[in-house]
């Protein structure tokens, strides 16, 4: 894109709406206004718990934070975390990502199995370490704010806390009784519906109940791209039509008695598992699909002590199953005419997670947090049906009870941390905190925590930051398996007759990061930060050897070989990056900020430095907010520019880079125009752009680049009753 057409495109935005990245609308129960016009210095002021698992301000905090709050989740209409991760600065993402939903990038770390969702700090990520996949199904009309805690954080998580944490924090009700109901519709043929209850009584019992249903046809690229015209010329029986639907839903439950809190959470995904992948290989049709149940109850018990102190204990028992209906729909493009045939997925896990947490505040200069967990699971791993049966045939009836007699795993870990903040001087703090993890089937791991917070002046502070984190090598990476025409990857059983030292070890990454915040009046905010990431011992595929016995297409007259393919650790990364936030409040109705991030991120290899693909090194938002315009309106909008990605299909890209795109989004909130009703309309792409994604995992095996959708449109209704 030049910069003329470019700078003509932000004219246009800036001239037709105004943007807004982040910006403020009516809560449920409070005056429209009073967001707005509150000054920056006490929105600073806001409260994160999953740090330190314990409430601590934005600045006191040891690591990098941004908070979104429900008024702000509202006034965009983000209906789901993927809504609002799509633009969050320091994030790069693959959007129609096949299983993932979509496939996220945090700082330059790769991977939805390299970061944490917690909701109320329970873990959501599977046990096993299948990879997490977020779509339409994490729905956020529950959440009382969402914290994006950037860097590595096992001092507090332990495994699989490599390159962030998210924390989704559920309202507490604060109404008598209250009760809503939302419906969507748009583009796509999409239809959401969503109900919601709150009840507190006066003796200090509150229930809430949340449910969503999302449903949609999904993108069709037919038209959009010529790769996928193959698509109608499928041969019989398969139906000549783009087809990925998503039927997605999410169910939160939650009661609380004094001290003591039950909760249920019910994550259901069901998305398309072609999305992103080459169609010469993979069927585009309804059956290739990607689906799986969550289901996560937690008892938790809080105390606050006498003497600054508190203590909390949680039960969960996590329950996460994959739809046995769950394959790719491939061609053997080894057979004439092409045959198609189905390699259908499990996984199951069933686990049990306990933690006591205690806090104390010594004096006026100490404040430690320290804690005891443990976890007891039992797994089958992804892809067990090729590791016992030889085959991908469906889990179910007597092959589930083969797969589950031979390949169910038990795991115990059992760790312990402590954190210990320290007042040197009353403009300085302290911080340092460490973890020791402990594993029945991988080695023990300890991980530090070091943070010096400083305060010069009253509006100015800065951070100097260090963080550890590993994970451990998942039943994922060690049982992974799939097979195709082509490639097969290959048992664990078949690399241990080959190599019998074959063994992954943890992964680990160290960050260090120096940040500054400075308020220059109550209403403008800076923030700028530099990081710098060393990862080693990364887990990804490698190619074993081109003469590979292929078990899924050899028969008893006929031996096929093919490409063979193993997970391996694979070496360093090195990653730094700047990231720049600025925000104002010009008056009490119009609220701007703009952002920017430059990242330089490369793998170490034998053959010289790569770039890691699906990186832009240059990202900006940029967005304006107007409320109550002509009393009844809120005006919002977010423009992104992302520069050139990178790319590492050079066969598609000479110079190793795709082209970067432009984009822009608009929501028009509507209040007080019907009695207890208010409306939106939310419009991506406006520009009806025509962009890519970068392409998954090698860009070679898969596609280099994946389509993205032009315009969306998406209207809905909210009804509230309270009393």
């Amino acid at each position: 894109m030049s910069f003329l057409n470019f700078y003509k495109k932000i004219t246009f935005i800036l001239c037709g709406f105004f943007f807004s990245h982040f910006s403020y609308s009516q809560p449920d129960s409070v005056n429209y206004n009073d967001l707005i016009s509150m000054p920056l210095k006490d929105l600073l002021k806001i409260k994160v718990l999953g740090v330190s698992k314990y409430e601590e301000s934005q600045a006191e905090a040891p690591a990098n934070v941004i908070i979104i709050t429900k008024e702000q989740i509202k006034a965009n209409s983000y209906q789901d975390l993927s809504d609002l991760l799509k633009n969050v600065p320091g994030i790069d993402l693959v959007d129609n990502a096949r299983g993932y939903g979509e496939f996220y990038i945090l700082r330059g770390i790769q991977g939805n199995d390299r970061f944490l969702i917690l909701v109320d700090g329970e873990k959501i990520n599977p046990v096993s370490g299948t990879f997490l996949s977020v779509g339409n199904s994490i729905a956020l009309n529950f959440a009382e704010r969402v914290e994006i805690i950037f860097g590595p954080a096992s001092v507090m998580y332990g495994a699989d806390a490599f390159s962030g944490v998210i924390n989704i924090i559920s309202k507490t009700p604060n109404e008598k009784f209250l009760l809503s109901a939302k419906g969507d519709f748009g583009s796509l043929n999409t239809a959401s519906g969503r109900i919601s209850t709150q009840y507190k009584s006066s003796k200090n019992l509150t229930v809430s109940f949340f449910a969503r249903y999302f449903q949609s046809d999904g993108p069709d690229f037919t038209q959009r791209d010529s790769g996928y015209m193959q698509i109608l010329n499928y041969p019989a029986p398969l139906r000549n039509k783009f087809e990925q639907p998503i039927y997605d839903h999410t169910i939160f439950l939650k009661t609380s008695y004094k001290n003591i809190t039950l909760s249920y959470f019910r994550q259901h995904f069901n998305e398309g598992n072609s999305l992103g992948m080459k169609q010469l290989s993979y069927i585009y049709n309804k059956e290739g699909k990607w689906a799986f149940n969550n289901n996560i109850f937690q008892a938790a018990y809080n105390k606050i002590l006498q003497k600054q102190s508190s203590i909390n204990f949680s039960l969960a028992y996590i329950n996460h199953v994959q739809d046995p209906n769950s394959l790719f729909y491939k061609m053997n493009l080894s057979v004439f005419p092409n045959q198609p045939f189905k390699q259908y997925l499990t996984g199951k896990d069933n686990s049990v997670r306990s933690q006591i947490v205690y806090n104390k505040q010594l004096y006026e200069k100490f404040k430690i947090v320290t804690g005891l967990e443990f976890e007891y699971s039992k797994s089958i791993p992804p892809y067990a049906n090729d590791q016992v049966l030889g085959n991908s045939y469906k889990f179910e009836g007597e092959n589930a009870k083969i797969i589950e007699q031979k390949l169910t795993i038990e795991e115990q870990k059992l760790a312990t941390f402590a954190q210990i903040s320290y007042a040197i001087f009353s403009n300085l703090n302290f911080v340092i905190g460490g973890r020791y993890d402990y594993s029945k089937r991988y080695q023990s791991t300890l991980n530090p925590r070091i943070s010096l917070v400083y305060n010069p002046f009253k509006n100015t502070s800065f951070k100097f930051i260090y963080g550890t984190a590993f994970q451990a090598p998942s039943l994922f990476y060690q049982y992974e398996q799939f097979g195709a025409s082509t490639t097969v990857m290959l048992s664990v059983d078949e690399i241990k007759k080959t190599n019998p030292s074959w063994e992954l070890e943890n992964q680990i990454v160290k960050t260090f990061e120096l940040s500054g915040n400075q308020l220059i009046n109550e209403n403008f905010k800076i923030n700028i930060s530099g990081y710098h990431s060393v990862l080693e011992n990364l887990i990804e595929r490698v190619n074993f050897s081109d003469s590979v016995y292929n078990k899924y297409f050899s028969t008893a007259d006929t031996s096929i070989y093919s490409n063979g393919f193993r997970n391996e650790n694979i070496g360093k990364q090195i990653i730094s990056g700047i990231d720049f936030r600025a925000e104002y409040s010009i008056s009490n109705h119009f609220y701007t900020n703009l952002s920017y991030s430059f990242i330089d991120a490369y793998s170490i290899k034998s053959t010289g430095n790569i770039p890691i693909p699906r990186i832009a090194s240059h990202k900006f938002w940029l967005g304006l907010s107007y409320q109550d315009f002509f009393k009844y309106f809120t005006i919002s909008t977010r423009m992104k520019y992302f520069g050139r990605i990178s790319n590492c299909n050079q066969a598609a890209f000479q110079n190793g880079t795709q082209p970067g795109y432009f984009n822009a989004d608009v929501n028009l909130l509507i209040k007080n125009l019907v009695k207890n009703t208010s409306f939106y309309v939310r419009i991506e792409n406006i520009l009806n752009s025509k962009y890519d994604h970068g392409g998954l995992i090698d860009q070679v095996y898969y596609l280099p680049v994946v389509a993205q959708p032009g315009i969306v449109i998406r209207g809905g209704f909210e009804i509230i009753l309270s009393k």
